[in-house]
């Protein structure tokens, strides 16, 4: 049996596998959800739940761009394109392939 990496949740603080987390990083001036942890630089994990998203958003993105080690003034926190990409991250897994088999099938 193997290691499982730990990480912090920064919405709620609580431990959880890194893979049940979603990760958030910096792209250029940006945060964005990186769902396949491929981004450079240090990330940041937010739970699967909602609530976990709006307690890392709350006061302009702080308890985030905190996480990240930037100021607030080094990176764009858009609150509404980090929720439509956390919502896509998040989509059940069942919902995405049933969408995939439909595109084929009416091809």
């Amino acid at each position: 049996m193997g290691h499982t990496p730990v990480r912090r949740c920064v919405g709620c603080r609580g431990a959880a596998a890194k893979a049940a987390l979603v990760r958030l990083a910096v792209a250029g001036e940006r945060i964005v959800v990186d769902l396949p942890a491929r981004q450079p630089g240090r990330g940041a994990y937010v739970c699967r739940d909602r609530a976990c998203l709006e307690a890392a958003l709350r006061r302009e993105g702080k308890p985030l761009v905190r996480a990240l080690r930037r100021r607030t003034g080094q990176v764009t926190v858009d609150e509404q394109a980090i929720r439509q990409q956390w919502s896509e991250a998040t989509a059940p897994q069942e919902d995405v392939k049933a969408v995939a088999s439909a595109t084929r099938g009416s091809s």
